[in-house]
């Protein structure tokens, strides 16, 4: 089975020649999508180091020599998944445990010269097929994380800060700090949810502080509660006039601590869900645009899921002389970040179709569109998968895709993942995009769809049960007429996943129209 074949969403492919100067070409590739996807450093730093040490002893070390060399990155509900093909000498069975022999295995701590006992430190797991090609796969579990707010607590005293710390930690993530210049600092390089502070400080003082933090535009938002052993009119109206959330009289209770925490968080969510919901306002029709039912020789359904707080999903068309082009997007997050780079990927994607002109294939819009994405600092700043598709009144067909979840084929009692892949935008200057052609004819479908519907779940398990029951419904709706076959999938998708789900989702399905007429 080759890495294309594997049950994770790929993210990154790239097939080099073997050399060291490839696989640090592939290094670099591979960090670039790992801060994309914020990954946490640990894992990043363990995967990197994977890369270099086997990558560099392919190259060096096997018998007979390498002349390709396949990296493919992904990800599912369970694990980040990197998978190393290679068409030199298997790795030799002394270098294993004493089951490599059977086609899939883990490597043993044994050190062999050539890395294998460093990558078994370094992954949770490995697996190992050799063949035509070779194929490694190693993977590293999610880390199962409780999420908890995250607050900043800034006290000069000692003892009061222990005893803040201990009222807070119960209930949440606390980062304390004595010196405001050192929380200043920090807060540039971890984001909290929530400044708690002092007022007269030495040095620095919470004033100096909430101002410091008001220039940063980062920062400028993030709610801040002071703390002060004195409540004279001079310092509250000091205090007003840098737009703090609470202002706290010593001694402090952990009642009356707990009491303001809760309130201010509590108004905060509250404004940023009316933010979220103007937001959805304004730009979800661009992004969920009316598509017709009907288009020339097709008729086509959809409906989309979002966690409540934004989304990255897009869907476009455009209707073009003997055609029509469809244009699936999916910016990686489910925040108001990811709507608003949807948004600016949508404007520059019109902008592009424009540009191109009708005579330019999924392929060649693609390859545009990750250029553009390498070079424009704007849309660099986000990861997005991307599905384009240009509709014949004939049935025919031809659609590209760079990292988007394969496209789902109905035709009878047959379900087909369709081989139609390519690397992400961005990732490289000058990317190759190849289209796949076909014709549908009665009886056929085709479902388009975003990586939430089949991985928004919460463990491994849960996304099996989705993934299996999504392919059901799709399978018993496969002869319903297009609303009822939508539907029957979104309420199963409801049940499996839960309202509101965890990730964004969106679900089309289309179908050569051939009523008489059409």
């Amino acid at each position: 089975m080759s890495c294309s074949e594997m049950p994770f969403t790929p993210l990154l492919q790239s097939r080099r020649n073997p050399s060291l100067e490839e696989v640090r070409a592939l290094r670099h590739l591979l960090e670039k999508v790992l801060l994309a996807l914020a990954v946490p450093r640990r894992e990043q730093h363990a995967m990197l180091l994977c890369l270099s040490e086997l990558g560099t002893n392919l190259v060096e070390h096997a018998s007979p020599k390498a002349s390709a060399l396949t990296l493919t990155f992904g990800q599912d509900a369970q694990a980040w998944w990197l998978c190393l093909e290679d068409d030199g000498g298997p790795w030799q069975p002394g270098e294993f445990s004493p089951f490599a022999q059977t086609p899939e295995t883990i490597l043993s701590g044994a050190e062999s010269g050539r890395g294998l006992a460093l990558v078994g430190s370094l992954c949770d797991t490995v697996s190992y097929t050799p063949g035509a090609p070779n194929r490694l796969l190693l993977g590293w579990y999610h880390p199962a994380r409780e999420r908890r707010v995250h607050i900043a607590l800034v006290e000069d005293d000692a003892a009061l800060l222990r005893l803040y710390r201990a009222h807070l930690e119960p209930s949440y993530r606390v980062s304390a700090y004595r010196d405001p210049g050192e929380a200043l600092a920090a807060l540039a390089e971890s984001p909290v949810e929530l400044v708690i502070s002092d007022i007269q400080m030495p040095r620095m003082d919470g004033f100096a502080l909430r101002a410091a933090l008001l220039e940063r535009c980062g920062d400028a938002l993030i709610p801040f509660v002071f703390l002060s052993a004195h409540d004279s009119e001079a310092t509250l109206r000091r205090a007003a006039a840098l737009g703090i959330d609470d202002y706290l009289v010593k001694p402090i209770t952990r009642e009356r601590l707990l009491h303001c925490v809760e309130r201010v968080l509590g108004r905060t969510r509250q404004l940023k869900r009316l933010l979220s919901e103007r937001i959805e306002r304004r730009i979800a029709r661009s992004l969920y645009p009316q598509l017709p039912e009907h288009l020339p020789g097709w008729r086509c359904v959809h409906d989309q899921r979002h966690p409540g707080s934004g989304g990255g999903d897009l869907l476009l068309y455009q209707s073009q002389p003997g055609r029509t082009l469809l244009i699936l997007a999916d910016v990686m997050g489910h925040d108001e970040s990811a709507k608003f780079f949807a948004h600016a990927y949508g404007g520059y994607l019109r902008g592009l179709l424009h540009a191109l002109g009708p005579e330019a294939g999924p392929a060649q819009l693609l390859a545009a569109l990750a250029q553009a994405a390498y070079a424009d600092q704007l849309l660099d700043a986000a990861t997005l998968t991307c599905l384009v598709l240009a509709l014949y009144p004939d049935g025919m067909l031809e659609l590209a895709a760079a990292g988007h979840p394969k496209p789902l084929l109905l035709d009878g009692e047959r379900l087909t993942y369709l081989p139609v892949e390519g690397v992400l935008p961005g990732l490289l200057p000058e990317p190759q995009y190849h289209p796949l052609r076909l014709h549908l004819g009665a009886g056929q479908r085709l479902a388009l769809y975003t990586d939430g519907l089949f991985d928004a779940a919460i463990d491994s398990a849960t996304r099996s049960t989705l993934a299996e029951g999504v392919e059901e419904a799709l399978c018993h709706g496969r002869r319903a007429p297009l609303h009822a076959a939508l539907r029957q999938v979104m309420e199963c998708f409801d049940t499996l996943a839960g309202v509101p789900p965890l990730d964004d989702t969106l679900l089309l399905l289309l179908e050569p129209d051939t009523e008489p007429g059409a």
